[in-house]
């Protein structure tokens, strides 16, 4: 017979789940409208330049309404705190160096192959440019994670690290990036697809960064690395970490077997 503690905590847990599902409709809403003014002045509307000004709070949107959620249930300071736990700093510092020099390598090899030398100088024509473009890409990088990883992975895996859990975070993440590709960008439904596999394989990446490094100074790192490092075609960026991925799969089998027969 179910004990009233029992019962507490499944009611609990469907209070929980009922708030989260409700968070996902709400981003995905609310982002869109974002970008809706934009839309609209696309298909010949006037629109005035106050609502078109809507675009920058499409970053915002999710934290912000992951500091209500917090608010709400009295953990807002809690919450705050554990995004800065630090964990394995070391090796968190040596996994973003070596996605650098993949993001880098990937990018020089596309631009000898495809005869485009002047990449890197085209999209970094100073030093100080890279400077400003960095810190910006790191702070919208920061309020990403905030609440990507630091809010909505974390309450529904529960701290239990499950690949289904990153999965979905990546699938919900590539989902209310559609509005700002689609309209900001422009992109073609072949392009927003291509965009979507690369979202869903960089949160695999992020979020077990997220699991084994509870930091969102080097998840905020990590996605500033593949904003500004894989300059690349998103299709080349793709083939790069399921390779990535293949290697590590392989190392870390490797690993388990070695160990075993000790």
């Amino acid at each position: 017979m179910p004990t009233k503690n029992h019962d507490n905590t499944k009611v609990h847990s469907s209070k929980i789940k009922t708030k989260t599902i409700c968070w996902i409709l709400i981003v995905l809403f609310l982002s869109f409208l974002c970008y809706l003014p934009m839309l609209l002045q696309k298909q010949g509307l006037h629109i005035p330049a106050a609502l078109l000004n809507a675009k920058y709070l499409f970053v915002l949107t999710p934290l912000a309404c992951s500091i209500i959620v917090e608010i709400s249930e009295h953990t807002l300071k809690q919450w705050f705190l554990d995004l800065f736990t630090s964990k394995k700093i070391f090796h968190s510092i040596l996994i973003c160096i070596l996605f650098i020099i993949a993001g880098l390598m990937t990018s020089y090899i596309y631009s000898i192959t495809k005869g485009n030398q002047h990449l890197f100088y085209n999209v970094y024509p100073s030093i100080s440019f890279v400077i400003i473009n960095g810190i910006y890409l790191f702070i919208m990088a920061l309020l990403e994670e905030a609440a990507w990883r630091g809010f909505f992975l974390k309450r529904i895996s529960n701290q239990s690290t499950k690949i289904h859990y990153i999965l979905c975070t990546g699938i919900i993440w590539g989902l209310w990036h559609i509005s700002m590709w689609y309209i900001r960008n422009s992109l073609t439904i072949k392009e927003i697809l291509f965009f979507f596999i690369w979202t869903i394989l960089l949160s695999l990446v992020i979020g077990f960064a997220y699991y084994n490094y509870q930091n969102i100074f080097i998840l905020a790192f990590l996605h500033t690395i593949f904003n500004t490092c894989f300059l690349a075609p998103v299709e080349w960026n793709i083939i790069l970490l399921i390779i990535i991925f293949f290697i590590f799969e392989l190392f870390t089998n490797l690993f388990k077997n070695k160990k075993c027969s000790i």
